[in-house]
């Protein structure tokens, strides 16, 4: 849980981490957690971005876009 921020549940991942929101509902391109994953926003998750697919990245920014419903 680096920065506060837990990803084991739906309710952890709304409430984000020590940097505020990581999901702002509706806005997939402008949540932290996808600017993250693309690696524009420094740290990139996960470090050197080695592991997530960007079909996946694609799947999590239109669920975010539909309002990240549980």
């Amino acid at each position: 849980t680096a920065g506060g921020l837990n990803l084991t549940s739906y309710s952890e991942v709304m409430n984000g981490g020590s940097s505020g929101s990581v999901v702002i509902s509706k806005n997939g391109a402008g949540s932290l957690i996808i600017k993250k994953m693309r690696n524009e926003d420094i740290p990139a998750m996960p470090n050197g971005n080695c592991c997530i697919d960007a079909t996946l990245i694609n799947k999590i920014e239109a669920w975010i876009d539909e309002g990240a419903s549980p």
